[in-house]
């Protein structure tokens, strides 16, 4: 067993051939930018060393990855959209298309761009208590690393469509049953053990069913036919046109799954980038994302200071129901409905 070794936000230590890297950015092992980056460098040193076989992905404190570090989406004048295409690439070449096969070992939260990192992977371990789930809609975004492209094509149009559209987590037991991991084993040092274990099975045999499954962006084998795929996406949008609460990010997650089935998966990433791009700029997103940071604030106060954030937060939150309110009546969506197919 080697010692242990840091590169800044990732970890990495290399046991009987399979590399462990561990993604250290507490409290929830957000995605900031430098955070992909140390992952990415340590992939790429992992894929040109002869003594590495295959890699485990997993998170510190219990927790894989709660997704993409919000905190940049305020910063003024940053464009967060502008790193999404390296990022992107990276996981395609470090992971989905690397010779050596990769295996999550997740734990905790995984959501956002935590689950997007897990599905570049080969397979995925996830502890009984793992929650797994693409939450952005519920800040008025969709998600940006892929997620509306592989999902579908590894767990089925339908059950992604409702974990991608609602924004809801789910348990390690139906995940499994959906196909979204691969096994579940007991949290601790026993996920990591059980996720080095299938890494190397899956290293010893190229043959193995779970390499056998091949890139997921280049799959079809669970999506359905374009008639049913048609029917799914029109009474999805049928849905969605008798909501308000997200209408304008919801519309934008459909329509980068549905460019995906339609045209492929990479060019569906490329289409899933415009639409992330197009939900930064939502003024719902914004009113959405102010009040979150308000009610987190809210709840982090003491003393006399906690009244004013909280009234704060109370604000804060009606004014992102009146910017979602605005958008519904502004897509015409009053009294009449939305007539969706023609957005």
């Amino acid at each position: 067993m080697s010692e242990p070794e840091s590169f800044s936000l990732v970890g990495l230590e290399v046991v009987d051939g399979v590399a462990i890297i561990s993604l250290q950015n507490p409290p929830v092992n957000a995605l900031h930018p430098d955070v992909l980056n140390g992952l990415f460098k340590t992939l790429e040193r992992c894929n040109a060393d002869p003594d590495v076989a295959a890699f485990v992905i997993t998170g510190s404190s219990d927790i894989f990855s709660a997704g993409m570090d919000i905190n940049l989406l305020r910063q003024p004048g940053l464009d967060v959209a502008s790193g999404r295409p390296a990022a992107v690439a990276n996981l395609r070449l470090q992971l989905e298309e690397a010779a050596k096969p990769s295996v999550a070992a997740v734990t905790g939260s995984c959501l956002g761009g935590g689950l997007e990192l897990a599905l570049a992977c080969t397979a995925r371990v996830a502890a009984h208590d793992a929650r797994l789930g693409l939450p952005e809609v519920r800040l008025g975004l969709c998600p940006g690393l892929g997620g509306t492209q592989r999902l579908p094509r590894l767990v089925g149009l339908q059950p992604a469509l409702r974990l991608i559209l609602s924004g809801a987590a789910i348990g390690a037991a139906e995940a499994a049953t959906l196909g979204l991991v691969d096994e579940v084993a007991v949290a601790g040092g026993a996920l990591v053990a059980s996720a080095s274990r299938l890494a190397r099975e899956l290293a010893a045999a190229p043959d193995h069913p779970l390499r056998g499954r091949g890139s997921l962006l280049e799959r079809d084998d669970r999506l359905p036919p374009p008639a049913e795929a048609e029917e799914l996406f029109a009474a999805a949008r049928d849905k969605t046109a008798r909501q308000w609460v997200n209408l304008r990010s919801t519309l934008l997650c459909l329509d980068a799954v549905q460019y995906g089935v339609a045209h492929g998966g990479r060019a569906g990433e490329d289409k899933e980038g415009e639409c992330f791009g197009s939900a930064l700029a939502l003024d719902s997103h914004r009113a959405l994302l102010r009040a979150f940071f308000a009610h987190r604030a809210a709840l982090k106060a003491r003393g006399p200071r906690r009244v004013r954030l909280w009234v704060q937060s109370l604000w804060a939150r009606l004014a992102a129901l009146l910017a979602l309110l605005l958008e519904w009546w502004r897509l015409g969506a009053r009294n009449t409905g939305l007539r969706v197919k023609e957005l």
